[in-house]
């Protein structure tokens, strides 16, 4: 896979799999509750960085990196404010 088909690839998985965690409380078949969402949200987090410095340029592992960061801060605040009546166990 060459530079260009990376740069483009990394950031949209990364921007996709953000988008999935962000709505997966509600659409999980097994219910995690919050301390395993939270497994779930860093394991995203390491994989996606690693994704992204691994196979990226560094400007865009960059942004990915702050992408991933704002999905780590904003997962737990979705967990807790409307995920909480799906895990029906609010922390």
């Amino acid at each position: 896979m060459d530079a260009g088909m990376r740069a483009i690839l990394t950031p949209s998985l990364v921007l996709a799999s953000y988008l999935a965690l962000l709505f997966a409380p509600q659409f999980l078949p097994v219910q995690l509750g919050f301390k395993g969402f939270m497994a779930f949200v860093l394991t995203w987090f390491a994989v996606s960085n690693w994704s992204a410095w691994r196979f990226s340029e560094p400007a865009i592992a960059a942004v990915v990196t702050g992408v991933s960061i704002v999905g780590l801060v904003s997962a737990p605040v979705n967990a807790i404010f409307v995920g909480c009546y799906v895990f029906n166990q609010c922390p």
